[in-house]
C-alpha cells in the first residue's frame, strides 16, 4: 500500500464517519420534525377545543344576559303600573283625610 492509498483510505474512514454522524443527524432532524408536527396537532385541537368552548360560553351568556334584560323590563312595567296606582291611593287618601277632616272640624 502506498502512501496515496494510505491516504485515500483516512480520507475514506473520515467520511464514512462523517456520513455516519451525517445519519444521525436527519435522523434526530427527523424525530424533532415529528415532535413538533405531534404539537402543532395538539395546538390545533386545543385551539379548536377553546374556540368551542369559547363560542359556548358567550351564547350562555348572551341568553342570560337577554333574560336578565327581559326581567328587569318586566320589573319595571311592574313598578311603572304600581306608581301609578300609589299615586292615585295617595290622592285617595288625601281627598279622605281632607274630608274627614272637614267633616270633624266643620
Amino acid at each position: 500500500m502506498t502512501l496515496e492509498d494510505s491516504a485515500t483510505a483516512v480520507i475514506l474512514a473520515n467520511l464514512r464517519g462523517d456520513f455516519g454522524k451525517f445519519a444521525r443527524d436527519i435522523g434526530e432532524i427527523k424525530t424533532a420534525l415529528a415532535v413538533l408536527v405531534e404539537r402543532s396537532n395538539r395546538t390545533e385541537e386545543d385551539v379548536k377545543r377553546l374556540r368551542e368552548d369559547t363560542e359556548g360560553y358567550i351564547k350562555q351568556l348572551r341568553q342570560d344576559t337577554e333574560n336578565q334584560i327581559k326581567e328587569l323590563k318586566s320589573e319595571s312595567e311592574t313598578s311603572k303600573r304600581f306608581r301609578w296606582m300609589a299615586a292615585g291611593a295617595g290622592s285617595a287618601v288625601g281627598v279622605v283625610a281632607t274630608s274627614a277632616a272637614q267633616f270633624f272640624i266643620g
